[in-house]
C-alpha cells in the first residue's frame, strides 16, 4: 500500500513564490521538507503543480533578466558575466548555445556503412531488393579480394626467385 502523499495544493503557489526570488526547482523541495524526486513526481501526477511548476522557472528566469538588465543599465553593480552565466546554464533552452554539429572527415565510414551504386549507404537504408542486389556485390568483392590473398600467399616471392638464378 502506497504511503499518503505530502502534495498540497498551496504548494502551487509557494513554488512559484519561491522561484521568483531566484531560487531553484530544487531547493524549493528543500524548503518544504522532501526530496527533489517527490516534487517532480507531484508535476507529473498533479496537473495543477505541474502548471505551477512551469510558471515557477519563468518566474526564476525573470527575476534574473531584471538582475541582468539593471546590471547593464548601471542602476546596480551587478556581475553581468555571472549572471549571463547564470542565464545560459540555468535557462539553456532560452539562452543556451546553438549545438555545433561537426562532421569529421577523416575518411573512415561509420561501422556498417558500405559504398552501394555510387554512394556510401548502410543496409537501413536500403529496399529489400536493393539490399539483395547490395549483398551480391558485397559477396563477389570477397570473393575477389580472398582470390589476390591466395593468389600472394601462393605465389613464388619474385625476390627469392632472383636471387636462386644467381646462385
Amino acid at each position: 500500500m502506497a504511503r499518503p502523499t505530502k502534495y498540497q495544493p498551496i504548494y502551487c503557489e509557494k513554488v512559484v513564490k519561491h522561484c521568483a526570488k531566484g531560487h531553484s526547482f530544487e531547493t524549493f523541495a528543500t524548503s518544504i521538507g522532501v526530496s527533489s524526486r517527490t516534487v517532480r513526481n507531484w508535476a507529473t501526477n498533479f496537473p495543477e503543480f505541474s502548471e505551477a511548476c512551469e510558471n515557477a522557472k519563468v518566474a526564476a528566469l525573470y527575476f534574473f533578466e531584471k538582475q541582468l538588465l539593471s546590471g547593464i543599465s548601471g542602476r546596480s553593480k551587478k556581475n553581468a558575466a555571472l549572471l549571463i552565466f547564470t542565464l545560459k546554464t540555468r535557462f539553456h533552452e532560452v539562452y543556451g548555445q546553438p549545438k555545433l554539429e561537426i562532421e569529421a572527415q577523416v575518411g573512415i565510414d561509420p561501422p556498417g556503412t558500405f559504398e552501394f551504386k555510387g554512394r556510401k549507404v548502410t543496409g537501413a537504408e536500403l529496399g529489400v531488393e536493393e539490399l539483395e542486389e547490395a549483398t551480391q556485390d558485397l559477396k563477389d568483392q570477397i570473393k575477389e579480394k580472398e582470390a589476390k590473398i591466395y593468389a600472394l600467399e601462393n605465389d613464388p616471392d619474385p625476390l627469392t626467385e632472383c636471387e636462386s638464378s644467381f646462385l
